[in-house]
């Protein structure tokens, strides 16, 4: 396995930070497709702040649309893209999310409306929550690829944790203190939501998807930033401990590492 070039990696997984953990404490098989997509989500991130200019965003989302198509056609050339393909065996059409994700980053450049708590879900759910199943289904094991059960768990859990990662950073932007706190908890319940989805036989190959959970949850809790660093020894607690939990969950299975 190639390693991912910096800066890339250290944007990907800062240092201390929940995204870090929850690749340290994924199975290893889990570990390229996740840092690949963290490090995916982290460029489209940087085209959505808000102190740059749109056409500046939109002419970069449009190069990266470009991008995730030559991916497709396993010919990419941005140093992320030439990770994946080296790194992670998938069809052309396993990245087809990621697609739906600069197209859903380019209408939040474009000013689109999110007024209702579905719009806000849906939107979220194409910004990552698909890039995000995208990096837990090619990080399973072949058996749970593929079964509805397991699809569906998959779903539900990144959806929410894509909602409750919106919600926070909604929450930060958010002026007025009365309505970023009403963000920050339903950002927390999302959190919470994306912990039950998980089915007990999902959560030892997921476990990765557990522990970002939690600790964005956590952080948010302690009023902390998301991406705040070092981590604390509470957060290496808790990752270990929601890792520790998620493999006892898991019915006995020799090809769970």
């Amino acid at each position: 396995m190639t390693d991912l070039d910096e800066p890339y990696r250290t944007q990907a997984v800062p240092p201390g930070s929940p995204r870090q953990l929850a690749w340290l404490f994924s199975p290893p098989a889990a570990r390229a497709p996740l840092l690949g997509i963290f490090a995916l989500l982290a460029q489209w991130r940087a085209t959505l702040r808000a102190d740059l200019a749109p056409e500046v965003a939109a002419t970069k989302l449009a190069w990266w649309r470009e991008e995730i198509q030559r991916l497709r056609q396993a010919r990419p050339v941005h140093p992320i893209g030439r990770y994946l393909l080296a790194s992670v065996a998938a069809a052309p059409d396993d990245w087809e999310p990621l697609e739906r994700a600069v197209e859903a980053a380019a209408r939040q450049v474009g000013g689109a409306v999110l007024d209702s708590a579905a719009d806000r879900a849906d939107h979220a759910d194409a910004l990552i929550g698909g890039p995000l199943r995208v990096a837990a289904m090619l990080g399973a094991g072949a058996g749970q690829r593929g079964a509805e059960p397991a699809v569906r768990a998959l779903g539900a859990c990144t959806r929410a944790i894509a909602t409750g990662q919106f919600l926070a950073q909604m929450a930060d932007a958010a002026g007025e203190p009365t309505r970023a706190g009403a963000l920050r908890a339903a950002a927390r319940r999302e959190y919470a939501g994306a912990i039950d989805a998980l089915p007990p036989d999902a959560r030892a190959s997921q476990r990765g998807l557990l522990v970002l959970a939690v600790l964005e949850a956590h952080h948010l809790s302690t009023g902390r930033p998301a991406a705040a660093t070092p981590a604390r020894l509470s957060d290496l607690f808790l990752a270990w401990r929601t890792a520790r939990r998620a493999v006892r969950a898991a019915p006995r299975n020799p090809e769970i590492p």
